[in-house]
């Protein structure tokens, strides 16, 4: 009994240490601005206590010092100075409490009380029960797609040292394979949080059916787990990107001058760096300086970022037409859902024949004569991630493919591909562009001309007729911009920073 009034005393002097505020807070909103009295409304007259009483409740500070005190009895104490919350003891609520703190809260206070003894709180409406842990059900709601999405991709890879004397170089592939089960992860995580003995899950992909029995501790991980494991996965991304082809004037032999093409927009857009040029992100491989001090490139892809622009990239294209002719291959666009592959492509399909011969009945050979597919054209892969604090991180893969001629070996013939293609994984900001560029190709264009009729005569005509060879240069110059879609990425960010702070919460 005198550890009661010991407890009952301490509680008493904290509440009462407030009373001043609290007693500012009953007066009506109406005696706090008297002026403006005959202008409110019958809700902007509701005294402010009435609008606030929950609030207050759980905002009170507690503090206790009790040894090995019943916890009824604890429990009795503190019911005093909470006139706003009928208490319930269950009766398997049992033990005893040796605890000393000061100016917590209640959810706080009774969290320390509670917990080791194995018990938990609920509080619904007006009613704070303590109990046992108990199992209790909830449904959540995930449309999704139930397909499982495969993915392979391979690049030519080229490694490599060279010199004035000498050159050498190895050939590779890179391959990437990549498989999302969405539905899968989601499983897995919400296992990863159960009671692996006593809880239950029944998942209904086609109807979008989550149904989870556990304990509350690990329904309210549950349950934050699904809502931030949604909001990432249903998170939009637009892709808009544009792929270009520069015809190479004289003189570029070793691709476009970007310092010179990027030092000419600004007189002509009347802004300092009005694309915003953010970062370098890869250098050409095996730069060197000449002994004139010209940049003598290497082989490889250029990557840029671009900042968010001041303008629009008709500045750079006007740019880019004093190195060289443009002809815009592809300019695609496409919205993708959060760690997903969009795959853009612009091809023509067409065939080849190949020629088997097996050995037949009596002697004979049979001939089968087979069509092989092949592709060439534009195609883009982009698989955009954003992260919690808005940053976007795209895996890009790049690939521009023309037809030369069916080459033939004896009876077969296969088709020969000019392939252009590279393949990263770069981070930027929601709106930013990537640049990549430095993918050049070499032709040969052969011209004829000739004097009418007297050029087409067999064998003589060959003195009226003027063959030439020109090399053609050109270089693919990529522009890929990510957006995300809908909620703003800070947005996205403050519901990933609120996860990572959660402990396993006590009660709910």
């Amino acid at each position: 009994m005198k550890n009661i009034i010991l407890a009952m005393i301490i509680v008493s002097i904290i509440a009462g240490c407030a009373t001043t505020k609290e007693e500012l807070k009953k007066m009506p909103v109406s005696q706090l601005v008297p002026e403006k009295r005959g202008n409110l409304s019958t809700l902007d007259e509701l005294p402010v206590t009435q609008m606030l009483e929950e609030v207050k409740e759980r905002e009170k500070l507690f503090s206790l010092s009790v040894k090995d005190m019943a916890l009824k009895d604890v429990l009795y104490v503190l019911s005093e100075e909470l006139p706003e919350y009928n208490v319930i003891v269950d009766p398997d609520a049992s033990g005893k409490i040796t605890a000393s703190f000061k100016n917590l809260p209640l959810d706080k206070t009774l969290e320390i009380l509670l917990r080791p003894l194995g018990l938990e709180y609920t509080i619904e409406d007006n009613i704070l029960r303590v109990s046992q842990p108990r199992m209790l059900t909830r449904t959540f709601e995930f449309i999704y797609s139930t397909s499982t999405r495969k993915s392979k991709s391979s690049v030519l890879a080229v490694t490599g040292a060279g010199g004035e004397e000498n050159d050498s170089a190895s050939y590779g592939y890179i391959e990437t394979e990549e498989s999302v089960d969405v539905w899968g992860e989601l499983e897995s995580g919400i296992r990863s949080l159960m009671s692996s003995d006593t809880g239950k899950l029944l998942i209904n992909k086609r109807v979008g059916y989550i149904r989870v029995t556990d304990y509350r501790p690990n329904m309210n991980e549950i349950e934050e787990y699904i809502n931030i494991f949604k909001s990432s996965v249903k998170t939009q991304i637009h892709i808009r990107a544009k792929l270009l082809e520069v015809t190479l004037k004289a003189g570029n032999e070793f691709g476009i001058n970007w310092a010179a093409t990027l030092q000419s927009i600004g007189p002509f857009s009347g802004k300092t760096n009005p694309l915003n040029i953010v970062q370098s992100f890869a250098p050409r491989l095996g730069q060197t300086t000449t002994p004139t001090g010209e940049s003598r490139p290497g082989d490889v892809a250029e990557l840029f970022q671009i900042g968010k622009s001041d303008g629009d990239f008709n500045y750079l294209l006007t740019a880019l037409k004093s190195q060289g002719d443009i002809t815009v291959l592809s300019a695609p666009e496409v919205s993708i859902l959060n760690g997903q592959k969009a795959i853009l492509s612009s091809v023509t399909q067409d065939v080849y024949f190949e020629t088997q011969q097996s050995a037949g009945g009596a002697g004979g050979v049979i001939t089968t004569t087979m069509a092989k597919p092949f592709n060439f054209g534009v195609y883009l892969d982009v698989t955009p991630h954003v992260d919690s604090n808005g940053m976007i991180t795209m895996e890009v893969h790049p690939s521009v493919s023309s037809f030369i001629a069916l080459r033939t070996s004896g009876t077969a013939a296969r088709p020969a591909i000019d392939t252009r293609e590279t393949e990263t994984v770069v981070t930027i900001k929601n709106g930013e562009t990537i640049l990549i560029a430095g993918l050049m190709k070499n032709d040969v264009k052969e011209n004829q001309s000739k004097t009418p009729v007297l050029g087409d005569i067999p064998v003589a005509g060959k003195a009226f007729r003027r063959e030439t060879r020109s090399n053609i240069k050109t270089e693919l110059v990529i522009l890929i911009t990510p957006t995300i879609v809908g909620p703003r990425a800070k947005d996205f960010g403050s519901i990933r920073s609120k996860y990572s702070m959660v402990k396993k919460p006590f009660s709910r």
